[in-house]
């Protein structure tokens, strides 16, 4: 996911138009040159935008890395949007044979799997979180993610 930068918005006060970078509006910090209204919606959006790709991509990473492990393959067409890892550990269960793998050793797997993902910069997955905040929490409070 890729957005403009610098990025054309509208204040939403003054209705006056600029470019932002967007690390300044990823960062929350971009603000209006008119009138100094912030453009906190606008980041938030950019946002979950990131999240939203970013769910899907370490879903579709730990698909991969189970896949290899086990010898199988999966068909993520009704897990793909799932939540939480512990959900997409339940649908997975649909697919992977009971005498192959126990539902404890399944989430363990999982669990492994998302450590495993290149952006994992979590101590401990919360397997009942959405992924990219099971696989990294604090991503949008690091201070080195938007340097001046």
């Amino acid at each position: 996911m890729k957005f403009l930068d610098p990025m054309p918005i509208r204040c939403p006060r003054c209705a006056a138009e600029s470019s932002q970078r967007e690390k300044d509006l990823l960062a929350l910090r971009a603000t209006c040159p008119t009138c100094g209204e912030l453009f906190v919606d606008a980041g938030r959006r950019m946002r979950s935008g990131y999240d939203e790709w970013g769910d899907f991509v370490t879903i579709a990473q730990i698909e991969v890395t189970i896949e290899r492990q086990l010898g199988i393959t999966i068909d993520d067409s009704q897990w793909i949007q799932k939540p939480t890892l512990r959900q997409v550990a339940q649908e997975m269960r649909e697919q992977v044979p009971p005498e192959q793998l126990t539902d404890a050793d399944l989430l363990r797997l999982v669990e492994e799997a998302a450590r495993s993902v290149r952006w994992c910069h979590a101590d401990n997955i919360n397997m009942d979180a959405r992924p990219m905040d099971a696989v990294d929490p604090k991503r949008w409070e690091r201070n080195n993610r938007f340097p001046n």
